[in-house]
C-alpha cells in the first residue's frame, strides 16, 4: 500500500545530497523511485542467553 508523493529534506551521501521531490530521491541525473509500505508482520529477535524472538502482526 503506497502513500502519497515523498517529501522531506534533502538527506546527505557522502560530499553529495539527495534531493527528495516528484516522489523520488534525485542526484545529479540520477533518480530512485521512494515507496511507503505498511508492515503487515514485523519481527525481533534478541541477542544474548538465551535467544529470543518475538512477532508483531498489524492485522
Amino acid at each position: 500500500m503506497a502513500s502519497g508523493p515523498a517529501r522531506g529534506p534533502a538527506l546527505a551521501k557522502g560530499s553529495e545530497a539527495l534531493k527528495l521531490r516528484n516522489g523520488g530521491f534525485h542526484r545529479g541525473a540520477g533518480h530512485a523511485f521512494v515507496f511507503s509500505v505498511a508492515p503487515r508482520a514485523v519481527f525481533g529477535f534478541g541477542k544474548g542467553e538465551p535467544l529470543s524472538q518475538t512477532r508483531w502482526r498489524f492485522d
